[in-house]
C-alpha cells in the first residue's frame, strides 16, 4: 500500500494494562454527522447501486482512518475499515482487520457506537459485513506460505463468535460461516497438532484475548531516533501484532507433525458417506424442484382456460385412441364424476363467475403490489363491470306508466263526483302517453316470455335478439354481485 494512504495509529497501548493482557482502545461515538463519514457512506453506496460504478477502496481506507483518528472507533467504520484492507491488501489485509475487529468487539463491547441498546443495529451492521466479506475471501489463492495468516484470522474469527454467543443477543450473526471457511484451509496444511511454546507460563491464557494492534503511520516519525531503532521497518500502513509497542513479539504457534492410522472401517465409513451423499443430494434436489413445480402450477392454475363440455371431434378422438371396450370400462366413472359436476352446477350461484373475477384481481394485487400491469389490470376489471353493467340510472318507465294509470283513474273518478263528462280525445291522449311509457322499456321477463312463444311457434329468432338479452341478464348480474358486495362490505 502507498505512503499517501496509511493509516494513523489508532490503538494507544497501556502500559500497565499491557502486563496484564488488555489493550487500551480510543472508543468513538456516533460518526454520522462527520463530513468524512458521509463521503465514506457515498463511497460505500456504490455497492447497491444499479450501475455498479467502480469503488474507491483506497479512499474508503483514508477516510476511515481519519475517522478513527479525529473521532475514535465505532463499529460501523471499523466493519468499513476491515473491508477496504481486505480489498487491498488480499489475506494479509483480512487477517489484520478481524484481529482489528476482535479487538474492538471482545475488550469495547459495552463502550462503542451503536450502543448495547441498540442490538438490531448491531446485529445488521455484522450481517451486513460476513455477506460482504464472504465475497471478497472467496477469491483469495491460499497456498501452504498463508498458514500463519489463516491460524491467526481463525483464532480471531473464534473470539468474535464466542463473544456474541455470550453477549445475549436475540439472535447471534453468523460468523461461524467464516470460521468453518477458514478452518477448511486450516485441514488442506496436513497438520494434525498446533502446540503454543512461549517462556511465559501465563501467555496461553492470555491468547483468550485478541492480539494487540498498531497501526504504523507517519505520525510516529517524531517520536525519536530511539523508538525508530527500536521497531523494525515496516510498509507504510502496517499492522504490527504485539504485546509492547516497539517490539515486535506476535503469538508464536509451532506446528507439530501428528500422523495416526486410520482404522479400515473408517475409509469404509467414508466410502459409504462418499455414495450416500450424491444420492441424498440429488433426492433432495429432485424434491426441491417437485416442490416449485407445485407451486408455480397453483399460481397458474387459476388463469387455465374455463371449464367446457366435450366437442364433437374431441369424442370422436376418444373413441379412435381409446377403443369402444375402454370406453364401456369407464363408464360408471364417467357417468358418476358428469353427475357429480352437474350437481355442482345446480348448486352454484349465477355470480360464481364475477366471484372467480374477483378472486384472481384479489390475488395479482397480493402476489404483486406495485406493478402497474397489475393496476392497469384492476382497472380494466372495474371498467368491464362498469360497461356491462348498462344504464342503472335509467327513466323508470314502469313506474312511470303506472303513475300515469292511477293519475287518469283518479281523475275521473272527480269528474264522476262532479258529474262532468271528458271528452274521448282527452282519454285517448292520456292512454297514449301510459303507453309510450310502457314500450319505452319492455321488461326482461316480458321479452323472453315473447320470444319462448314465438319458439313455440316456430317463428324465427334472431342473434341480435337473444345478444340483446344476454346482455341485459350479465347487466341485472353485476348490479346484484354489487348489491352482495356492499351488503358483504357494511
Amino acid at each position: 500500500m502507498s505512503g499517501g494512504h496509511c493509516a494513523p495509529r489508532i490503538l494507544e497501548p497501556d502500559m500497565s494494562q499491557n502486563q496484564q493482557g488488555q489493550q487500551a482502545l480510543k472508543v468513538g461515538r456516533d460518526p454520522r454527522m462527520l463530513p468524512e463519514y458521509e463521503a465514506l457512506r457515498a463511497e460505500i453506496n456504490k455497492l447497491s447501486h444499479a450501475s455498479r460504478p467502480e469503488v474507491d477502496w483506497l479512499k474508503i481506507h483514508r477516510l476511515a482512518s481519519l475517522i478513527f483518528e479525529k473521532h475514535g472507533v465505532d463499529l460501523q467504520t471499523a466493519i468499513y475499515f476491515t473491508l477496504a484492507r481486505s480489498r487491498l491488501q488480499g489475506l494479509s489485509g483480512f487477517t489484520e482487520g478481524c484481529e482489528f475487529l476482535a479487538n474492538l468487539i471482545v475488550t469495547q463491547w459495552e463502550s462503542f457506537w451503536p450502543p448495547v441498546h441498540q442490538e438490531r443495529a448491531r446485529i445488521e451492521m455484522l450481517d451486513w459485513f460476513i455477506a460482504r466479506i464472504s465475497d471478497v475471501i472467496r477469491q483469495y489463492q491460499i497456498s501452504h506460505e498463508d498458514k500463519r495468516l489463516i491460524y491467526r484470522c481463525e483464532r480471531a474469527l473464534q473470539l468474535i463468535s464466542e463473544k456474541l454467543h455470550n453477549a445475549g443477543l436475540s439472535r447471534i450473526p453468523r460468523v461461524e460461516n467464516l470460521v468453518h471457511f477458514i478452518e477448511g484451509y486450516t485441514h488442506l496444511f496436513d497438520e494434525t497438532e498446533i502446540v503454543i511454546v512461549s517462556d511465559e507460563p501465563g501467555l496461553k491464557e492470555e491468547l483468550q484475548i485478541p492480539p494487540m494492534v498498531f497501526f504504523k503511520s507517519d505520525m510516529e516519525s517524531d517520536h525519536g531516533a530511539s523508538a525508530g531503532a527500536a521497531t523494525p521497518h515496516l510498509p507504510q500502513g502496517s499492522i504490527l501484532v504485539g504485546r509492547e509497542k516497539g517490539q515486535i513479539k506476535p503469538t508464536v504457534l509451532k506446528i507439530e507433525q501428528h500422523r495416526k492410522q486410520r482404522p479400515a472401517w473408517f475409509w469404509f465409513g467414508c466410502g459409504l458417506l462418499s455414495c450416500a451423499l450424491p444420492v441424498m443430494g440429488w433426492l433432495g434436489w429432485q424434491h426441491q424442484q417437485q416442490e416449485k413445480t407445485v407451486a408455480a402450477q397453483r399460481l397458474v392454475q387459476p388463469a387455465a382456460e374455463l371449464p367446457r363440455a366435450l366437442s364433437y371431434d374431441d369424442i370422436r378422438q376418444a373413441r379412435i385412441v381409446l377403443g369402444e371396450q375402454t370406453l364401456q370400462s369407464m363408464e360408471s366413472e364417467l357417468v358418476a364424476r358428469y353427475q357429480s359436476q352437474l350437481a355442482r352446477l345446480e348448486q352454484a350461484s349465477p355470480l360464481y363467475w364475477y366471484r372467480y373475477g374477483e378472486g384472481l384481481r384479489n390475488s395479482l394485487q397480493m402476489l404483486y403490489p406495485d406493478p402497474l400491469a397489475v393496476k392497469a389490470l384492476d382497472k380494466q376489471w372495474q371498467t368491464q363491470l362498469v360497461g356491462q353493467q348498462g344504464d342503472t340510472i335509467s327513466v323508470p318507465t314502469y313506474l312511470d306508466a303506472r303513475a300515469g294509470v292511477d293519475a287518469l283513474l283518479d281523475q275521473l273518478l272527480d269528474l264522476e263526483r262532479q258529474r262532468k263528462t271528458v271528452t274521448i280525445s282527452y282519454l285517448k291522449s292520456q292512454l297514449y302517453e301510459v303507453q309510450k311509457s310502457l314500450m319505452q322499456n319492455i321488461p326482461f321477463s316480458l321479452r323472453l316470455g315473447e320470444l319462448e312463444a314465438r319458439k313455440a311457434s316456430q317463428e324465427p329468432i334472431t342473434a341480435a335478439e337473444l345478444k340483446s338479452l344476454e346482455n341485459d341478464l350479465k347487466a341485472l348480474n353485476i348490479r346484484l354481485y354489487q348489491l352482495q358486495q356492499g351488503a358483504a362490505g357494511s
